[in-house]
């Protein structure tokens, strides 16, 4: 088991963020299991500012594939997935497992760690209405 699955395991059932009021809290979850990794960027950010600052930052935020964010996140690297929405995005984290072929999109589906409506480790193609976007880590050598 890679240190990115442990971190998503101890902060996915955390009662504080579990959706309510018809608020969701994937952006805390994200920003908690990236600090937990030794990146703090994301603090007090929302869905859409992570995803706007991981596209802008290639210097530590390198855009990829769904194939190549699966692999990375197997190999220990931490991986974010996102979309911009209104009003708001999401995002979650890529974990260690297996990519599956969505028949929603006819292409990789990774295995992610989601937040929102349901907190839940499934398959990017259920925790986002459409593909998202996929970056890894580049600032830190993978945990493991």
């Amino acid at each position: 088991m890679t240190k990115i699955l442990e971190l998503c395991e101890k902060h996915i059932k955390v009662k504080d963020l579990v959706a309510r009021d018809g608020k969701t809290y994937c952006n805390i979850f994200v920003q908690r299991v990236c600090k937990d990794f030794g990146y703090d960027g994301f603090e007090g950010l929302t869905a859409n500012l992570i995803h706007e600052l991981a596209g802008r930052s290639p210097e530590q935020w390198k855009k990829c594939d769904a194939a190549t964010a699966q692999f990375s996140a197997n190999d220990g690297f931490l991986v974010i997935a996102s979309i911009l929405g209104s009003p708001h995005g999401h995002v979650a984290i890529v974990c260690e497992g297996v990519s599956l072929i969505s028949q929603k999109w006819q292409a990789r589906a990774p295995s992610v760690a989601s937040v929102g409506v349901k907190n839940e480790f499934t398959t990017a193609n259920w925790a986002f209405r459409e593909q998202p976007n996929y970056f890894v880590y580049e600032g830190k050598q993978r945990i493991s």
